[in-house]
C-alpha cells in the first residue's frame, strides 16, 4: 500500500482512526478496513481501488479510485455495492476531503482543519466525525447522478467482470452480470 497511498488527508484520517479504541466504530457504523486492500475480493469492485471501509452486509464497501497507479489527493471515493446490478458503483465525492466534509455537512477547509490535529489529538478527530457523519447526506440524486458523469470513467474494471460483460452481451445470461 506504501507505494500506492499519497493521500495526505486520508493517511491521517488513518491515523486517527487506529488510535481509536474500536477503528470499526468511526464513519456511520461502517467498519474500518485496516489496512486498506488493493482487492476487496469482489469481481466488481474496481480494479484501480482502494477500499477502506465495508458495511458488513451484501459485500457493500467504499473505495478510493487510484489514479496513474496511486491514491491521491484528487482520487474520487467510490461506493460499491456488489449485488445491486443496477447501480454497482456510485461516486460519493470528488476527493476523500470532500467525502467527510459533504458526509459531515461542513466546508473542505473545516475537514483539512480537523485533520492537521490529528497527531497532537486523534480523538477529537474521531469524536467529530462520529457526530457528524451521516453516509446518507452523500446520496442526494443529483449529486450522484452530476458525480457519476464525471468520474465513472475513472474505473478500471477487472478482467473477470469484463468476461463476464462480454458473455452477457453475447446474450448468455438472462440478466446482467452481478
Amino acid at each position: 500500500m506504501e507505494k500506492t497511498l499519497r493521500n495526505e488527508a486520508f493517511e491521517r484520517f488513518l491515523t486517527a482512526a487506529r488510535s481509536w479504541h474500536d477503528p470499526h466504530d468511526v464513519l456511520d457504523g461502517d467498519y474500518l478496513v485496516d489496512p486498506p486492500k488493493d482487492d476487496f475480493g469482489y469481481f466488481n469492485t474496481p480494479a484501480n481501488s482502494l477500499t477502506f471501509l465495508a458495511m458488513g452486509v451484501d459485500g457493500v464497501h467504499t473505495a478510493m479510485l487510484k489514479l496513474d497507479g496511486q491514491v491521491r489527493d484528487d482520487s474520487p471515493v467510490v461506493y460499491v455495492s456488489p449485488m445491486d446490478s443496477d447501480a454497482q458503483w456510485t461516486i460519493l465525492a470528488p476527493t476523500f476531503v470532500d467525502f467527510l466534509a459533504d458526509g459531515c455537512a461542513v466546508s473542505r477547509q473545516e475537514i483539512v482543519d480537523l485533520l492537521a490535529t490529528v497527531a497532537s489529538d486523534p480523538t477529537t478527530t474521531i469524536k467529530f466525525l462520529q457526530s457528524n457523519f451521516d453516509g446518507e447526506r452523500l446520496f442526494d440524486d443529483a449529486r450522484v447522478e452530476r458525480l457519476n458523469r464525471r468520474y465513472l470513467p475513472c474505473i478500471e474494471k477487472k478482467d473477470e467482470y469484463k468476461e463476464m460483460e462480454a458473455r452477457w452481451l453475447k446474450g448468455e445470461y438472462d440478466e446482467a452480470p452481478e
